[in-house]
């Protein structure tokens, strides 16, 4: 089971077929064909990734909603 651990799960991400096999194993494993996202942090801990998400994310839709008027003219 590749989600019983609280702990990421790791896959040598340097090798393509080993990285296959991890998807296509963890698709199997939820029952799903389909892949609709993925989130590549390798080597951040929760408390950083939520902070990088926040900035690279919530903080472009902000700016996006702040100045939609100016990207509409």
């Amino acid at each position: 089971m590749l989600l019983q651990s609280p702990w990421p799960s790791r896959v040598n991400d340097s090798s393509t077929k080993a990285t296959h096999v991890f998807i296509t194993d963890f698709l199997k494993e939820k029952g799903v064909s389909t892949l609709d996202v993925l989130v590549n942090n390798a080597a951040i801990g929760s408390e950083c990734f939520k902070e990088t998400f926040d900035v690279n994310v919530v903080g472009t839709v902000a700016v996006t909603w702040a100045n939609v008027n100016r990207v509409l003219r």
